[in-house]
């Protein structure tokens, strides 16, 4: 079963509810957090709540944007949206690339990581057909899998350098033009979303949701578009660009 924790700034009781979002039976708490209350009062609250949402059968939990309190979850798991979005990271590039006024016809995208994970795999089987060039920068079989691009798409290895846009699956020692960082939390702070037309889901919780249907297999490819709510030039790469 799943749950859905609402969090309101101020007094009340926690209640549960039961409510149907598309195919998703979801049971909601609303967890209330009075002002100027002690830290132990709040994980108390937090607590209680968690306490209800178990005995209604619930193990997994979707969390509203910004909740103060994740690491006071002693039992119940929160839905982690970052494997939804490393599924979609071909959607991401190439929705980066069109916010950039890049074609992607015309652009190469590099994709780094540790290894060739399968969905770093994935993304650069879909993104050769579409775009001019993918340049792996890959640690543990990076060389196999360029020389596979190049048997398969007759996509020849392009030098990181010039590229446009790096999709990240994990941390590098470096990292070129504009970068997604699909490997941290943190990326959701760049304002990258995924939205799934036909599909209007309450934004404090889309993310959740939208890593739910996926999981059930009720989500459309086709219809799954990349959004971005801030300019692709304030993306601090600092923060993602190095191992120390």
């Amino acid at each position: 079963m799943l749950g859905r924790v609402i969090y309101e700034r101020g007094r009340g009781k926690s209640r549960l509810e039961g409510e149907r979002i598309g195919p998703l039976a979801v049971k909601a708490v609303t967890l209330f957090d009075p002002p100027g209350q002690p830290f132990w009062r709040v994980r108390g609250r937090v607590h209680r709540m968690e306490r209800l949402l178990l005995r209604a059968g619930v193990s997994r939990v979707i969390l509203p944007v910004g909740f103060p309190y994740e690491a006071e979850l002693r039992s119940l798991r929160p839905v982690d949206p970052l494997p939804l979005y490393r599924a979609h990271a071909d959607l991401l590039a190439l929705g980066a690339l069109a916010e950039m006024g890049l074609a992607a016809e015309d652009s190469v995208v590099a994709l780094s990581g540790l290894r060739v994970s399968p969905e770093l795999a994935r993304a650069a089987e879909r993104l050769c057909p579409v775009v001019r060039g993918v340049a792996l920068r890959v640690e543990e079989g990076g060389a196999v899998w360029a020389e596979r691009l190049f048997q398969r798409y007759g996509m020849p290895e392009f030098p990181p350098e010039r590229a446009d846009l790096t999709v990240a699956f994990g941390p590098s020692k470096k990292e070129w033009g504009r970068v997604l960082p699909l490997y941290r939390p943190e990326f959701r702070s760049l304002g990258i979303r995924l939205r799934a037309e036909g599909w209007e889901l309450p934004a404090r919780w889309a993310d959740g949701l939208l890593t739910a249907l996926w999981e059930q297999g009720r989500l459309n490819r086709g219809a799954m578009r990349a959004g971005f709510s801030m300019p692709l030039d304030k993306w601090d790469q600092s923060t993602y660009n190095s191992i120390e």
